[in-house]
């Protein structure tokens, strides 16, 4: 039962990307819910759990949105693999975890927007400062929000 509420949640996910979370929009940059979702997944329930749905949702993702199919499954999945290398930190703190946690959205961005980038005339730091810090630091914020609505759902591992 535990997977099929995961992939409502996915799903859910993607509909709030696609629709509301451009509202939150700040000079160009978005908080990216599905990767939030995918890195709690990751943490959680481990690699392979987390890369799988990583793997669906980046499809369903680019499939309704506008990107280039494959590109957010990609981003996700080595996400997912990145968050999963954090789930057997013995320290299980907020604080502890923070690093990792930037570590791993930074990743995700910097894939991302480094596939996005080939073929135009956009530099590297550019790409870097202009869409990759900020981002990472949006969904940071947003990551850190979700942890002071339900602490719990960070810190805990799962197992199906």
């Amino acid at each position: 039962m535990a997977p099929l509420i995961s992939a409502f949640l996915f799903a859910a996910m993607i509909v709030l990307q696609i629709t509301l979370v451009p509202l939150f929009e700040i000079k160009g940059v978005t908080p990216d819910l599905i990767l939030i979702l995918v890195v709690l997944t990751s943490f959680q329930r481990g690699r392979v759990w987390g890369m799988l749905f990583a793997f669906c949702a980046g499809f369903l993702y680019d499939a309704f949105g506008t990107g280039l199919l494959g590109l957010s499954s990609l981003a996700y999945v080595v996400s997912a693999f990145v968050a999963g290398l954090w789930r057997e930190q013995p320290e299980r703190r907020f604080g502890a975890i923070f690093g990792p946690l930037l570590f791993t959205l930074f990743v995700h961005d910097f894939l991302y927007f480094s596939f996005l980038r080939i073929g135009t005339s956009v530099g590297f730091w550019k790409t870097l400062v202009v869409m990759v810090m900020p981002a990472t630091l949006y969904s940071l914020i947003f990551l850190c929000v979700v942890y002071l609505a339900a602490p719990m759902m960070l810190l805990r591992r799962r197992t199906y």
